[in-house]
């Protein structure tokens, strides 16, 4: 039953793992989420929705082997822009193989859209790294999730200058995007769904837009 399983959620109080944690919410699972920062307001404040927060660090072993015990579940997610390409990387083998260890059942991993496409964009290609890893491992059941774009990337302080929408792409040039909060719901969906979507690997888009359409929406 889903009220005996415990999901453990990291980048809990960041875009995409916030998403997931209020899409899960009043679905049943006991929802633990992972944070450097468990005295932050965002924390304080999943924590009074009744989530699980606890403190670790994706670079210390220690303390994910803590966080993971007894899960059922993990939605992983790491931040290239913060933690750099080969340090994502060594994030994202590292949480799936101790969660291997830790005897977790069924594993999410965020990854990107064309990451299976050998782009030689350096941050598709460790997410790429990353999925092999997961697949190796074989947990009794996973799905790969590869959303594009987000949206909220347009109104983020090096985007949106004033009322100038800056991108370096040509007027003409089409976008895939999705919001953060529909990868969410599809995140949520991996976990309530996990027998039907097993061995899945899912790219997740929504509008596909220029830039001067998307300044108009």
């Amino acid at each position: 039953m889903a009220n005996d399983r415990t999901i453990h959620i990291t980048g809990v109080t960041g875009q995409q793992g916030g998403a997931v944690s209020q899409a899960l919410r009043g679905t049943g699972f006991h929802l633990r989420g992972l944070t450097r920062k468990p005295e932050s307001e965002r924390a304080a404040a999943l924590a009074h929705q009744g989530i699980e927060i606890v403190k670790g660090d994706l670079d210390d072993e220690a303390t994910l082997r803590r966080a993971l015990a007894g899960a059922w579940g993990v939605f992983g997610v790491q931040n290239a822009g913060e933690a750099g390409v080969e340090r994502e990387e060594a994030q994202g083998k590292r949480l799936a193989t101790l969660a291997r260890e830790a005897g977790v059942e069924h594993y999410v991993y965020t990854s990107v859209g064309s990451a299976d496409k050998r782009t030689g964009v350096p941050h598709f290609d460790n997410k790429w790294r990353i999925e092999e890893t997961v697949r190796r491992l074989r947990f009794p059941s996973h799905v790969i999730l590869r959303p594009v774009f987000f949206m909220e990337n347009l109104t983020a302080p090096f985007s949106l200058q004033g009322s100038t929408l800056a991108w370096a792409l040509g007027p003409g040039t089409k976008l895939q995007m999705i919001a953060v909060d529909d990868i969410g719901w599809f995140g949520a969906r991996a976990f309530t769904d996990a027998q039907a979507l097993n061995g899945r690997e899912i790219d997740l888009t929504g509008d596909l837009r220029t830039m001067p359409e998307a300044r108009k929406s």
